[in-house]
């Protein structure tokens, strides 16, 4: 079995027996070898003898040199008698005694000279900085006793280096009011430090300076010249292991109140503010359940209570505005819709409240037209949109009011100034605008004052005829607008026509299907409208009561 042991370069007296078996060196204190040292790992070496010879593995994060050769971190080299091993700022030597000179000729073991190895191998220790040089004479050490010093291969040089792989001035170490750095001079070879190519830079105690074939070693008691925590201490270890916790604990509290907040809080925070708008609802105090609503929706909510939220605040709004529509203030009911629509009016939980805004315009426009003030009911009846269950009744009092008033202008004129008017009007192509100069207002007066007259009746089917004709070609060129607006030219000469209406119904699919297609995208133009402020143009009829280029002729109201 081979026997070794190991010396620390600078204490001899500190000696330790490797024995058989596998001896762990490192800086934690349960390793066989303890050693003191910040740059050296907990666990860095391992040394396994045998009858084979000794091995250090180095286990460590470190790096580990032995016989001036680098043994990376995972790798293993055989330890010889002599042999030096750095660890960090620890020097060791090695005493083996090699199984092939263990017996002599003689047949005698022989006495290993324990003294003289350690004497060769450790140089005085340095009283302050110094410069430990190792190469192939050995080892020496050079006090850094004053500044500037020269190295180089030049015999004047202070540190001087024999060797071809070195420049005759290689390198330059100076003391600076922060510490001592060394320089790089020459052009050709470079400066290592720590195993980087430098051009400068600052030293620090156990660096290591490689120069050619030669491994320096800066040393130094100087507390100023030992090198910050942060570049391995075990303070800052545990320092940055601290941070580490410290961030993932904050990591994990921000996540849980995300989570906490999001996931718990805010729902229940939300269906308490639904819950108590519910309440004041029930309780008749629809202003406050109003107040509650908007202000959640102010803030964003997820579309689940999103949807809750507008349906309550739509049965508030409905509320408020049926009291006031009650109590005759029907502008104020149809204003306080129409602002809530304004911002509101986008989504399916408010269709009802667009159809109580038609109900409140018919109803205004009835006590309009009560009122003789048929111009102001004729533009609050076009109103109506559409899509509501009121549209049909409204365009109808519409068209009624509008053929009335002609027909009681006209009826001042004979039946044979009449049908002079109306012929011509027909012959002209002016079949219903504009307003008293137009064949069929003439031809229904005609027809108030004799109701058989043959030639009015056949008239007005003839233009029905012909709006009828010109509607279908443009259905089968598939132009739907303007097939549509003569079929409502045929629903104003004769509302009660199925034929009319069917294909109106069949025009107003198409167009919906290639431009609206859905029932959002219409509400989103009818907001549209009640931002311009406007509606009055939405109506059909309220285009063709005057010239059907487009250009309204002056009213008589």
């Amino acid at each position: 079995m081979v026997k070794a042991r190991l010396y620390f370069r600078d204490d001899p007296s500190r000696k330790f027996e490797l024995e058989g078996g596998q001896i762990c060196i490192g800086r934690s204190p349960d390793c066989d070898i303890v050693i003191s040292d910040p740059y050296v790992s907990r666990r860095q070496l391992l040394a396994t003898i045998s009858s084979q010879g000794a091995v250090l593995k180095n286990i460590g994060s470190n790096p580990a040199r032995i016989a001036g050769r680098e043994i990376p971190p995972g790798k293993s080299a055989t330890l010889h008698n002599l042999d030096e091993i750095r660890i960090g700022k620890t020097v060791l030597v090695a005493s083996v005694e090699e199984p092939s000179r263990k017996q002599g000729s003689s047949g005698q073991t022989p006495i290993v000279q324990e003294e003289q190895t350690v004497l060769l191998s450790t140089p005085s220790k340095a009283r302050g900085p110094s410069i430990v040089v190792s190469g192939p004479s050995g080892d020496r050490t050079v006090e850094l006793a004053r500044s500037p010093m020269t190295i180089g291969r030049a015999g004047e040089a202070d540190i001087c280096l024999s060797d071809r792989t070195v420049s005759r001035h290689h390198a330059v170490i100076e003391r600076r009011s922060d510490g001592f750095y060394i320089k790089g001079v020459s052009t050709v070879n470079p400066v290592v430090v720590n195993g980087r190519k430098v051009k400068e830079a600052r030293l620090y105690s156990g660096d290591q300076i490689r120069i050619g074939v030669f491994s320096l070693a800066f040393l130094s008691d100087d507390s100023r010249d030992l090198r910050p925590a942060r570049h391995g201490s075990s303070g800052t270890s545990h320092g940055r292991l601290f941070v580490l916790w410290a961030v993932a604990a904050l990591l994990i509290l921000a996540a849980g109140s995300y989570l906490f907040y999001f996931q718990v809080y805010r729902p229940w925070s939300i269906r308490k503010g639904l819950k108590e708008a519910s309440l004041s609802m029930q309780q008749g105090d629809s202003a406050k359940a109003e107040r509650l609503l908007k202000e959640m929706l102010s803030k964003g909510l997820p579309e689940e209570y999103s949807s809750r939220a507008r349906r309550l605040l739509a049965r508030s709004i409905l509320a408020q505005a049926e009291r006031l529509f009650t109590a005759g203030e029907t502008e104020g009911a149809q204003a306080l819709l129409i602002s809530f629509l304004k911002k509101y009016g986008t989504g399916p939980d408010t269709l009802v409240v667009w159809d109580r805004l038609d109900q409140y315009r018919l109803g205004a426009a009835r006590a309009l037209e009560k009122d003789g003030k048929f111009l102001a009911a004729m533009k609050k009846y076009s109103l109506v949109e559409k899509d509501s269950p009121y549209y049909e009744e409204a365009q109808k009092r519409i068209g009624r009011i509008w053929l009335e008033f002609q027909k009681e202008k006209l009826k001042k004129q004979t039946i044979y100034q009449l049908m002079q008017k109306a012929e011509q009007a027909f012959r002209d192509g002016h079949y219903l605008t504009p307003v008293n100069q137009n064949a069929f207002a003439a031809y229904q007066a005609i027809l108030s004052m004799d109701p058989s007259n043959r030639l009015a009746r056949k008239r007005i089917r003839e233009i029905m005829d012909i709006f009828m004709k010109k509607g279908q070609e443009a259905l089968a060129q598939k132009d739907y607008q303007e097939a549509l607006g003569y079929f409502e030219r045929c629903l104003l000469i004769d509302p009660e026509s199925k034929r009319a209406r069917k294909l109106a119904a069949e025009c107003q699919t198409h167009l919906s299907a290639s431009g609206h297609a859905s029932a959002t995208e219409r509400q989103k133009e009818r907001v549209k409208k009640l931002l311009k402020e406007s509606g009055t143009e939405s109506s059909w009829i309220m285009k063709y009561l005057f010239d059907e280029k487009g250009k309204d002729t002056e009213t008589p109201w």
